[in-house]
């Protein structure tokens, strides 16, 4: 199963101990680049998903609000996938009360 993201241009996702950020997207096209943290550029599509890190698939569509991506990730349940904006300076997980 996957998880589905809305990212804007600009914002970072940890995968693991990793980091990627969504550099470039194109509405009209239905293409992406993310930028792992190594600096290595990745283009994705909707229709096929590519290995950014080991056993990390991800893929890209379009969110209903104007200019949002949807990442979309396969990855073993073992690796957490979280926005940046839920972790923390040192590295951990925020929680939430709600």
């Amino acid at each position: 199963m996957a998880l589905n993201l809305a990212c804007k241009v600009g914002e970072r996702v940890r995968v693991g101990d990793r980091d990627l950020v969504l550099v470039e997207f194109d509405i009209g096209k239905l293409r992406g680049v993310v930028q792992t943290d190594d600096g290595f550029p990745h283009e994705l599509t909707n229709d096929r998903s590519v290995e950014v890190f080991p056993e990390v698939f991800v893929s890209i569509g379009l969110k209903s609000q104007h200019g949002t991506a949807s990442l979309s990730f396969e990855a073993p349940r073992s690796i957490m996938i979280l926005r940046e904006s839920l972790v923390e300076n040192d590295g951990d997980v925020q929680v939430r009360a709600g």
